[in-house]
């Protein structure tokens, strides 16, 4: 593989499982305990976390490694793993350049602890750390740490559930509430009998049994959605028509396109060009 062929990044995620043992025949061995792949516990395994590497400018897939656990795998313990296999991936070659996963409690833990040791690093070499500079250094390769973008939206669906988005557009401040979706979903607007929003449900707007299906925020999100809103809104067809300057958009919410519309590949193309 050419040197542009080795950039890759790391991507790990947590599963359930059902808690069961086997016997490995072949191997003489009984799977189902905890591993976390430097020693074998007593314990049932009921997770497992999953690594897996995909390729920047040429595309391939593939796992690397799992681990078993007993309920998640807290952060101390995953900023282990994560910091092993991108070791064990430099030295076979590979150039890891990111990290995604998440926003998981223990995944946040988890890359704190490995950019903490990084200021440590830095400052023990002398240099000066700086706050807007947030990247994992393993055998002096930086690495940076993503939240996977569709669930950058399922987190601020849940925040709209509870708390209002004020925010700035066009130089004119705007408030986002989740109450705007209610009383669209309640209008149900139509035209001769074809509903503008089809996708608009009882699961969109009350999504506590759907809560962690990224789609169902996705979908809320949708240009479908915010046109009709606006339109309805400008012909006072809304009761929030009032605030139709405020209205949710998904306009609004990726403008920036790097993190909601998935453009970092592209800007990691302009800095790791292919050599001909």
């Amino acid at each position: 593989m050419k040197p542009a062929d080795k950039l890759c990044i790391l991507i790990f995620d947590e599963m359930s499982l059902k808690a069961n043992i086997t016997y490995n025949e072949s191997k003489d061995l009984v799977v189902g305990f905890v591993n976390n792949g430097r020693e074998t516990k007593p314990e049932f395994a009921d997770h497992a976390q999953v690594f897996m590497i995909r390729g920047l400018l040429r595309k391939y897939k593939q796992p690397v490694a799992y681990t078993f656990a007993q309920a998640a795998t807290k952060g101390p313990e995953l900023a282990l793993q994560i910091k092993t296999i991108i070791e064990n991936l430099q030295e076979t070659g590979f150039n890891v350049v990111a990290t995604v996963c998440d926003q998981g409690t223990n995944n946040r833990n988890a890359l704190n602890l490995l950019l903490n040791e990084t200021r440590v690093h830095i400052l023990r070499s002398g240099q000066e750390v700086r706050e807007e500079t947030k990247l994992i250094i393993i055998n002096d390769k930086k690495i940076v740490p993503l939240y996977d973008p569709p669930h950058l939206l399922k987190g601020i669906r849940n925040n709209l559930l509870e708390k209002n988005l004020r925010y700035t557009s066009d130089n004119i401040e705007k408030t986002a509430k989740w109450n705007h979706i209610k009383q669209l979903h309640e209008e149900n607007p139509a035209y001769k009998g074809i509903r503008l929003v089809p996708k608009l449900s009882d699961s969109h707007v009350d999504p506590m049994r759907t809560k962690m299906k990224v789609k169902f925020a996705s979908q809320v999100f949708s240009r479908t959605v915010s046109s009709t809103m606006g339109y309805l809104a400008d012909f006072n067809f809304l009761t929030c028509s009032e605030h139709k300057d405020k209205l949710i958009s998904k306009k609004d919410i990726d403008s920036d396109e790097d993190v909601m519309q998935c453009k970092a590949k592209k800007y990691f193309k302009r800095c790791f060009k292919r050599k001909n």
